[in-house]
């Protein structure tokens, strides 16, 4: 069966036939229908050209370049992450993704074994207590709650969502709150002083409570000091507001030390193959992401925001990702000043403004690999329908060989 790339938690149970489309929820679905829409072509400057003139283009600007820049790749495969990293070290360039603005430091903290995590096949067959913290999986990945952490039956939560407890912490009343039926509303910013008060409370102390419902706090420090396995879903509302991953780590070693209990953390990460792209770089260079390469050596870099706002770069090379949709617009909008090439099998804001253009297969789609989960399980991608386009991975083998 072939596995949706709609998101990272990239369900391996699609079914296709002929035109149908079968266990796909809407996002996934739209992966699927979007080989239909708004495909890109190959294109210099202004003027429509075949790939091999634009690949070539690509190669002399990258070339000439002194500074590069590769942003993006976390909607590729694994096979074309580790051609992008080549190229990078050939061309002494940044590296960068779109975890340094999202879920890079938690994923950092998993990789250098300070957060601990499981997979989503252990939170479905044993987590009695999940919390999904600035995050709305209803929303964000709509089959995550059916599949593994809410509803289905288990190993040993047999009952599923009969005898499995689920809270949400966030700013407002969002569906998946609306799912729960348990909710903590807080303030914007007041990630930090709950994380403190649920530690004391957990501790047997006093709390500092933020502007919150003491009822709601005090129940939810009760069903964790009761709870035999607790996952913590972490998503941007709580990554953009913790001030200190240490004090996350400090809860769950509380919680483990005081009450026995397993505690672990799985980061709401969004395109489907982020994970694999901050783990090979995790690997290869000990940095989940913000990369510099002198003399193929890696060394600590920068954003792609700060890279763009500090001038830092003279070329891009942006594959799978918007820029110029998803970063603070006063640092993107320095792509126009810059020579930008950009890889994506649609048009989008960054397409149109890019130097070239080069067209591609949809990953997951109209090529396959490999790709790995939000919990770090690599799973295969097969190749759904035949396309003319090139994958990402040709591509880029292209750009290596005339670099």
């Amino acid at each position: 069966m072939p596995t949706c790339p709609g998101c990272a938690c990239l369900c391996e149970d699609i079914e296709i036939a002929g035109a149908e489309i079968r266990n796909v929820c809407r996002k996934g679905f739209g992966i699927f229908r979007s080989r239909q829409k708004s495909r890109l072509s190959a294109m210099v400057a202004d003027g429509v050209t075949d790939v091999d003139a634009a690949i070539e283009k690509a190669a002399e600007i990258l070339c000439e370049a002194r500074s590069p820049v590769i942003y993006g790749l976390d909607n590729s495969t694994c096979e074309a992450q580790k051609l992008g990293l080549e190229l990078a070290r050939k061309l002494n360039a940044f590296v960068d993704d779109t975890s340094s603005v999202c879920q890079g430091v938690v994923l950092e903290a998993i990789y250098k074994g300070r957060l601990p995590s499981c997979t989503l096949d252990a939170v479905r067959d044993n987590a009695d207590l999940v919390i999904f913290w600035g995050a709305d999986p209803a929303s964000s990945h709509p089959r995550h709650l059916s599949k593994y952490s809410f509803f289905p039956r288990g190993k040993k939560i047999q009952r599923g969502y009969e005898e499995r407890k689920a809270f949400c912490i966030d700013v407002r009343h969002s569906p998946t709150a609306e799912v729960c039926k348990n909710l903590v509303k807080i303030p914007i910013g007041a990630d930090t002083a709950l994380i403190n008060a649920l530690t004391s409370i957990i501790e047997g102390k006093t709390p500092q409570l933020p502007e919150v419902d003491r009822r709601a706090v005090f129940e939810l420090a009760a069903a964790m000091r009761r709870a035999e396995f607790v996952t913590i879903f972490t998503g941007l509302g709580l990554v953009y507001s913790l001030e200190d991953v240490s004090l996350l780590e400090a809860l769950l070693q509380t919680l483990t030390e005081r009450h026995g209990c397993e505690a672990y953390v799985i980061p709401m990460v969004g395109h489907f193959n982020m994970r694999g792209m901050t783990q090979l770089l995790f690997e290869e260079t000990s940095l989940p992401n913000k990369v510099k390469f002198e003399g193929g050596v890696a060394r600590g870099g920068a954003s792609m925001t700060d890279i763009l706002h500090e001038g830092l770069a003279d070329a891009a090379l942006i594959i799978g990702s918007d820029p110029l949709s998803s970063l603070p617009f006063v640092a993107a909008r320095r792509l126009l000043e810059m020579k930008t090439i950009t890889i994506d099998p649609h048009v989008t804001p960054t397409t149109e403004i890019s130097t070239v253009r080069i067209p591609c297969a949809i990953s997951g789609v109209e090529c396959g690999g490999h790709a790995v989960r939000m919990d770090g399980v690599e799973v295969t991608l097969e190749k759904a329908f035949d396309t003319e386009f090139l994958s990402d991975e040709e591509i880029l083998k292209r750009l290596l060989d005339r670099v």
